[in-house]
């Protein structure tokens, strides 16, 4: 009896939803019969005729230039740079002074020890 009840009481459930689904659904088309109709506008549109000519595609883009042969310059000593002998881009040849450092630590140092 509780199997049979319990099923009734499902198929009226199913039944109502149902019955509500399809009045929504009737209720929306109404409400969208009701809406005036959309308007249309003219566009006005200038017409041009295509012609064959020649174009350029160009592609900017941003770049940087490294050269194979650039190198790290570091000191084993951390000192004040006092002068510097070339600038970026000059050509140095083996044993030329790229950098002089501030050396008056290191002398006052090495008159202390020899004192």
């Amino acid at each position: 009896m509780k199997n049979v009840l319990r099923a009734l009481i499902i198929t009226i459930i199913v039944v109502f939803l149902i019955i509500g689904g399809i009045k929504a659904v009737k209720h929306k088309k109404a409400q969208e019969a009701s809406l005036p109709p959309a308007k249309t506008y003219t566009l006005k549109v200038k017409a041009v005729k295509p012609k064959e000519s020649d174009i350029t595609l160009t592609l900017p883009v941003l770049g940087v230039v490294a050269n194979d042969s650039d190198i790290k310059l570091s000191s084993k000593v951390a000192q004040r740079v006092e002068e510097i002998g070339k600038k970026r881009g000059d050509r140095v040849k083996e044993g030329e002074v790229l950098v002089r450092l501030d050396s008056r630590d290191i002398d006052e140092k090495i008159t202390s020890l020899n004192s």
